[in-house]
């Protein structure tokens, strides 16, 4: 073993990089892990949304893919600020960097688009929980607009929260001396945010519980929302981090990994607010008719298990029934008939479901 180890340290050094590189490693200079994994944030993020747009939801447009559209406008404010602020010296040593503002100013904005655009995907999906069950009962209304509600303050808080009366210098460590009650303000904004994201998941569980629907199909759902809850995890893992780099003074190396994490972060928050819509899930779901087409697997129950059936859609134009050769006689009683059937029908499922027949948006009823 000795002769061994004589041998491997008489081999001569690998050779000094050369020639043009996007990046070099070396303890001084560490940006190239951001470099990385900002591009596949940025790449990964527009070809699932580019998926969900031209191929899940093609002619089903609707708010929750326009909110998610918002999202990534902000997360491309959000992208360019990092590569603006790695041009300028992140993820350099500070001894490397003669001018640090403008990469301090990069970071920060970063981290304020960071949170809006987290914000934005998160009402998307909400959005899309409100759009797929049908709203018979208060409490569910209530619930649903209660968690947009308390996503739409968390996101306009959390931005101001990280902004207002903090200096970009905290980029350059001590961030309790650059900005007051720096760590109280990200663990009150993170806490809110895991909680968000729970109730996200929760949700749906709890509006399933009342469909007669197959158990196989009621696990579909939940995994489809399920997706969300690997975000708790990058939450706490980006609070850790964070709070340690605002402790320490920071040579200029040690914000990478915060900056890795908030890519990762962004990146997967974005996707998985497409995986409840993919075309597995939500195929064949319209409001038109309270229709399910083309989906065989998707099938409600009446009270029988075994007494299962295929709802089909109501044709855009219903025929007229046959009139008679002798005018009936009109009942005293209803001097307005096409009232009565009006009203009657405004009070049906299958009346509402006849005026939103222009609807293509999926839905999930609720079988009584």
């Amino acid at each position: 073993m000795a002769k061994i180890r004589q041998s491997m340290s008489e081999l001569p050094l690998p050779a000094a990089p050369t020639g043009n590189r996007f990046a070099l490693v070396t303890p001084l200079n560490n940006n190239a892990p951001i470099i990385i994994v900002t591009i596949l944030s940025l790449t990964f993020s527009f070809l699932i949304f580019a998926v969900r747009l031209l191929f899940v939801k093609w002619r089903r447009l609707a708010l929750d893919d326009a909110v998610l559209a918002l999202a990534h406008v902000v997360g491309v404010g959000q992208w360019s600020s990092v590569f603006v602020a790695l041009n300028n010296g992140l993820g350099k040593n500070l001894a490397l960097v003669t001018g640090t503002e403008q990469a301090r100013m990069g970071v920060l904005a970063g981290r304020t688009l960071f949170l809006v655009s987290l914000f934005l995907s998160k009402l998307s999906v909400l959005l899309v929980i409100r759009s797929l069950f049908s709203w018979e009962r208060r409490r569910k209304t209530l619930a649903t607009h209660v968690t947009i509600l308390v996503v739409t303050l968390w996101g306009f808080a959390a931005a101001l929260t990280l902004s207002v009366r903090c200096s970009p210098d905290y980029v350059l460590g001590r961030g309790e001396a650059q900005c007051l009650n720096h760590l109280v303000r990200l663990r009150a904004i993170m806490v809110v945010d895991i909680l968000t994201e729970s109730a996200i998941f929760v949700l749906p569980l709890v509006f399933l519980n009342g469909l007669h629907m197959a158990t196989r199909k009621k696990n579909l759902v939940i995994i489809a929302f399920s997706s969300r809850l690997p975000l708790i995890i990058l939450s706490i893992l980006y609070l850790r981090i964070q709070s340690n780099y605002i402790r320490i003074s920071s040579s200029g190396t040690a914000i990478v990994p915060v900056v890795l994490f908030q890519e990762i972060y962004l990146g997967y928050s974005l996707m998985s607010a497409t995986i409840p819509c993919l075309k597995s899930f939500v195929q064949g779901f319209t409001t038109g008719g309270v229709g399910y087409e083309r989906d065989e697997s998707w099938l409600f129950s009446t009270s029988s298990s075994s007494d299962r059936f295929k709802m089909r859609s109501i044709a855009k134009k219903l025929p007229l029934p046959a009139l008679p050769s002798e005018p009936l006689p009109m009942p005293r009683a209803a001097k307005f008939p096409s009232l009565r059937l009006q009203d009657s029908m405004d009070t049906t499922e299958g009346g509402r479901s006849l005026r939103s027949q222009g609807s293509q948006q999926p839905m999930i009823w609720e079988a009584r």
